[in-house]
């Protein structure tokens, strides 16, 4: 048995030893880790240390496994260098399309890739930025978000940038960006740009709910460098179903008044959406400062008309419309069977949904104003008539129609033929002077009648001929 108090200092020396280890702290440095990420106290700086992490990749093989391993140890949730790592994650990608196998060596463009990346790591070493936004004292501030969107056909980027205007003079900071690589199903390059305005629109709110209880934002606007994008956003349309979809989540959680263009060659996305190596990015002003024209007044924001462009035109949805003109043989009974109907009430407000659904379409096309809300009472009116001529229709052709016409002086008022008789001279009211004519059997005839007798309260057949006739005249209807 070893003496307690050796033992005791073994386990103490271990401890600390594992604490430096976890902590992140070195001899001699003032790094420690604070969430996950290595913050250099002093200085007040986040470190991104890519010495250690290239040694252990050299020590891996160079698979698809590897790849993952080293692509996961790198620890970044602001998205501070996404760009480095994008290019990692689109590598591995392509060798999940090319179903490259977990351990199987990599060929050598893709080998060549790699060691590369690898190599450029080691050279940086280390990138380091400021942890700390802004140092003035908040009431002597006004704060404004930007961000920028881009997308390329390997992958799309988000960027976010504080900016702090004191005195008169403004201070821009990098805070945080969100890649993605873009998907295995190839997309045109517009459908990108707005997949990367939808993630610019998402990161956009929440750094705005992050920083809320912290400083008060005047205002915000998000950059994108393409003019189909914003043509989508700016004119909320009948766009196809991926475009429809994307811009009203965009406008869901963003004002259209926020959304303009910027030059693709000072919008730092880009940087993001095509991947960078570790050397260039440390040197990449667009990227830690953004646009010249960021540090200064409003008046110096770059200024471009949105308008309709070929691509934009591609994602219109195609709406057409078929009018058919009515006849004697097609009408309303040939689109809706009358026949699955058991109520007059059920078989109108249907009708009236599809004569609103074709007049909308129509108003569609014309850019018209289109009629919505609940349906009217002149709308199942119109329905009604609707019907009632379809059925009068079927009794011109009968053979006897003829005979008919002359025994009840059959004449047409509004496109509806009417009985005319001794009534006509009578106290009553027009429609019961002059009553619609329908034929004996028709379903509808049935359904006039079925309908009368509820509206009678079942009182019986003198009540619910009483009721018919007040509007209708039918032959031989008390057999009915």
């Amino acid at each position: 048995m070893r003496d307690e108090p050796n033992v005791n200092n073994e386990m103490k020396s271990a401890d600390e030893s594992y604490a430096k280890e976890m902590l992140g702290r070195k001899e001699g440095t003032t790094s420690k880790k604070v969430l996950g990420l290595s913050w250099n106290c002093n200085e007040d700086l986040f470190i991104f240390e890519f010495l250690a992490l290239a040694k252990r990749a050299d020590g891996l093989p160079i698979t698809k496994r590897s790849i993952l391993n080293i692509a996961a140890g790198m620890y970044d949730p602001l998205g501070i260098v996404s760009p480095i790592l994008v290019s990692v994650k689109v590598l591995f990608q392509e060798l999940c399309s090319n179903k490259v196998q977990w351990d199987e060596e990599l060929k050598d463009e893709e080998k060549k890739r790699w060691v590369s990346w690898i190599d450029y790591l080691k050279g940086v070493r280390e990138i380091s930025v400021p942890r700390c936004v802004y140092r003035v004292p908040q009431g002597q501030i006004n704060c404004f978000l930007h961000g920028f969107a881009d997308a390329s056909s390997k992958a799309y980027c988000a960027v976010v940038y504080f900016v702090c205007e004191a005195f008169g003079a403004f201070t821009v900071t990098f805070l945080t960006s969100k890649t993605r690589v873009a998907p295995l199903k190839t997309q045109t390059i517009p459908r990108l740009e707005l997949m990367s305005g939808r993630v610019l629109a998402k990161l956009m709110e929440t750094v705005q709910n992050a920083l809320k209880e912290e400083v008060e934002i005047k205002g915000s606007r998000m950059w994108l460098d393409s003019k189909t994008a914003l043509w989508w956003i700016n004119n909320r349309g009948e766009w196809k179903q991926f475009v429809r979809q994307r811009v009203n989540e965009i406008l869901r959680i963003t004002r259209k008044e926020d959304w303009a263009h910027c030059p693709g060659e000072q919008n730092p996305a880009d940087v993001g959406s095509r991947g960078e190596l570790a050397s260039r990015l440390k040197e990449n002003e667009l990227r830690w400062r953004g646009p010249a024209w960021l540090s200064g007044p409003k008046e110096e924001w770059p200024v471009s008309q949105i308008c309709e462009t070929p691509q934009s035109i591609d994602e219109e949805k195609k709406i057409t419309v078929t009018v058919t003109g009515m006849t004697n043989k097609f009408g309303i009974s040939s689109i809706i069977e009358i026949n699955a109907f058991s109520r007059l009430g059920k078989l109108l407000r249907v009708t009236t949904w599809v004569k609103r659904f074709l007049f909308n379409m129509l108003c569609i096309r014309n850019g018209t104003e289109k009629r919505e809300g609940m349906l009217s009472g002149s709308e199942i009116a119109d329905a009604e008539r609707l019907w009632i001529k379809s059925s009068q229709d079927e009794l011109k052709s009968d053979r006897n129609y003829e005979d008919l016409a002359t025994k009840l002086k059959l004449t047409e008022h509004g496109g509806l033929l009417r009985c005319k008789g001794r009534l006509e001279h009578s106290d009553l009211e027009p429609e019961s002077q002059q009553p619609i004519i329908i034929p004996r059997d028709h379903k509808l005839t049935k359904l006039i009648i079925e309908e009368c007798h509820r509206k009678t309260q079942h009182s019986g057949i003198r009540a619910t001929l009483g009721e018919l006739r007040s509007r209708f005249w039918c032959q031989r209807e008390g057999r009915l």
